[in-house]
């Protein structure tokens, strides 16, 4: 038998590669404020990697794309597992949860 290396670490990245579950997580963690700008139906799951408008290369687990104010954008999702919430409270000096961002095209 095999282990895998980093179990729960591919859970996420591959559970979040189905789009219900996306949008689910999406629902959940992002301001509705945000996730109401989101146009669902052209989220569509992208290359891990991303450049910015000043050609910074950004390299996340999980990248999704969709309309944001009818502008092309994009959403990176960065998972760090810690194995105690005070481990990820010490590096990010805020909330353990997952980092979410967005940005236009």
């Amino acid at each position: 038998m095999t282990l895998l290396h980093q179990p729960h670490d591919r859970l996420f990245k591959d559970s979040l590669k189905e789009k219900p579950v996306a949008v689910d997580f999406l629902q959940a963690h992002l301001p509705p404020e945000i996730f109401k700008r989101l146009d669902l139906n052209t989220l569509q799951l992208t290359d891990k990697s991303l450049l910015t408008p000043d050609l910074v290369e950004i390299h996340s687990d999980v990248v999704y794309r969709c309309q944001i104010d009818g502008k092309a954008g994009y959403i990176p999702i960065l998972f760090l597992l810690e194995r105690t919430p005070a481990q990820a409270w010490n590096k990010w000096g805020e909330s353990p949860l997952a980092s979410i961002a967005y940005s236009d095209a």
